[in-house]
């Protein structure tokens, strides 16, 4: 995060996009967002993508709605995919974290 940028809760677009690749990615996988103001004025989409025990978090300038529900499922898939088998799943509590 860069010095000065504030992470906020997502706003009711991303609430429906999350909700609508969600629906289409679950039981196996999940996706989250949260918008980030930055210093200079510019807003920014952080995304949090979920497998198991792993996330990765991206960041876009784009405006997403829940239009863009089948491209974030593609894009979550295709990052689940590059996982090794053995490292999507732990049976160890502090990888939850």
């Amino acid at each position: 995060m860069a010095l000065g940028s504030v992470n906020l809760p997502p706003d009711a677009d991303l609430v429906k996009l999350a909700v609508a690749a969600n629906a289409k990615l679950k039981p196996n996988a999940g996706v989250s967002f949260y918008r980030i103001h930055n210093p200079d004025q510019s807003i920014e989409t952080g995304i949090v993508f979920e497998c198991g025990a792993r996330r990765a978090v991206v960041r876009t300038r784009n405006i997403l709605t829940a239009h863009d529900a089948d491209e974030i499922v593609q894009s979550v898939t295709a990052w689940m995919n590059r996982i090794r088998p053995t490292d999507k799943w732990s049976t160890n509590p502090e990888d939850a974290s």
